[in-house]
């Protein structure tokens, strides 16, 4: 059975600077080149 760790990451900065995309490119592998506003910039 494989060892699987967990983490928890904190990203912190400014608004519209792309810290769901790096989160997103660190857990799933990709980056998404569309931008999909987080709640906080509708």
């Amino acid at each position: 059975m494989p060892l699987v760790r967990y983490r928890k990451v904190v990203i912190l900065g400014y608004r519209s600077v792309g810290k769901t995309s790096l989160a997103h490119q660190f857990v799933e592998g990709e980056f998404s080149e569309g931008y999909d506003p987080t709640v906080e910039n509708r």
